[in-house]
């Protein structure tokens, strides 16, 4: 029995004494972990400021600020990699971690210093004249567009001149050259010839002086061409009236939402073949897209209706003949303007409500298709009033129906409605 207890006993202290190694050992990984993030991080800060110091449009001021940063960064990762070395007892990586930071990116070049020849006083700055820094910049696009310069060479050069007293460049030469292309070289030489100056003043006189000046070589921006602006106008029309396809096949959308979206299809789609057109007219290319739309996606939702359609009737719609006067005046006026030589035919659908009005109309064919027949139909029906139609017991009920307009090319009569 006393050897029981004891054995009891011994597997007893030995789990616990597992248990109590085991969570100290995930304690030590937890912060030897924490220790890496916070090295990686600020690492990264260090990089960041690596990255800004050998920025192109640094200001020696900017740099100034940055340096401390740069030295301080480096050598505060470094003391987080060696408690990191540390917490891992990994002892023999940290004789190779450095705290002398690696040597800082080059000061920025001066664009002008006061370096004059006989002032004893306060200079003031030359001052570019923008119409010769117009010239420069022409001059330079023009060595891309003439491939004296290929278009994948670009970079800076520095020069270094003396700028006489009517802020001329002379004895021009090479500072600098911070692209590596030093094809560059004797362009930015000649380039710089083109620039002028309001010159230094000392107590008024103007002064020659010393200066150094950035040269930045890359080709021209592509300006957007009419094609461009075509094919992006193009994309938006088609992304648009795909979108308007994906929508009306839906189970979600309702028949009125699905005619309103059918009414429009058309117009949409007639807007895009004729954006189209004037693209392949600006490229050369053919036209590569149908005249007519793609038949639409059949209404699926055949559960919702937001009206109640009768098809048994004492009686059928009527439309009045006072607003069917206003509608032919009106599609007159509208195809008075069409050509001499034009006919076309819209057929529309749409439901008659008890109310005695038009609604959910829809365009189910339009001849020609460009010519606008459509939209003047569209439009008209706001003056369409209707005789509703009428069950055996007279009351009132929506119905769906159908019209069609035919415009002749004649001089009286020229709109009929069948």
């Amino acid at each position: 029995m006393n050897n029981i207890n004891s054995r009891i006993l011994l597997i007893t202290l030995f789990l616990f004494s597992f248990s109590a190694f085991s969570q100290d050992s995930l304690a030590v990984k937890s912060k030897c972990d924490s220790l890496k993030a916070k090295y990686d991080a600020k690492l990264a800060a260090w990089k960041k400021v690596e990255i800004l110091m050998k920025s192109n449009d640094l200001t020696k001021t900017r740099y100034d600020e940055l340096l401390p940063a740069y030295n301080g960064l480096w050598k505060e990762a470094c003391e987080l990699q060696k408690k990191w070395f540390i917490c891992k007892a990994d002892t023999t990586k940290i004789k190779a971690i450095s705290f002398e930071p690696p040597p800082q990116p080059l000061p920025p070049s001066p664009e002008y210093y006061d370096d004059s020849f006989d002032c004893n006083g306060v200079m003031t700055k030359p001052q570019l004249i923008s119409i010769s820094k117009t010239k420069f910049k022409n001059h330079i696009d023009s060595l891309y567009k003439n491939k004296i310069i290929p278009d994948n060479i670009k970079g800076v050069v520095v020069v270094k001149f003396i700028l006489n007293k009517e802020g001329i460049p002379e004895d021009i030469d090479i500072y600098k050259n911070e692209s590596g292309e030093f094809f560059l070289n004797e362009f930015a030489i000649e380039v710089t010839k083109y620039l002028r100056y309001i010159p230094s003043m000392c107590y008024e006189t103007p002064k020659k002086v010393r200066m150094r000046q950035k040269i930045k070589f890359e080709p021209p921006k592509k300006e957007s061409s009419k094609c461009d602006s075509l094919q992006v106008a193009y994309e938006e029309k088609l992304n648009e009236w795909k979108w308007m396809r994906n929508k009306m096949g839906k189970k979600d959308i309702s028949e009125f939402e699905y005619d309103s979206l059918l009414q429009i299809d058309l117009i949409k789609y007639n807007e895009i073949y004729k954006i189209k057109q004037e693209y392949c007219s600006c490229t050369g290319e053919s036209i590569d897209i149908n005249r007519e739309p793609p038949p639409p996606p059949p209404f699926v939702n055949k559960n919702e209706n937001p009206f109640k359609i009768h098809t048994v009737l004492e009686s059928g719609p009527e439309l009045t003949q006072d607003s069917k006067n206003k509608i032919i005046e009106f599609l007159d006026k509208a195809y008075s303007g069409k050509g001499d030589k034009v006919s076309g035919e819209v057929n529309i659908k749409f439901v008659c409500t008890k109310e005695g009005a038009a609604n959910s109309i829809t365009i189910l064919k339009e001849k020609p298709v460009d010519m606008g027949f459509g939209e003047a139909v569209i439009e008209a029906m706001k003056y369409a009033e209707f005789i509703p139609a009428k069950e055996k017991n007279g009351e009132a009920v929506n119905i769906r129906m159908a019209l069609h307009f035919y415009f002749y090319n004649r001089e009286n009569n020229r709109v009929e409605i069948k």
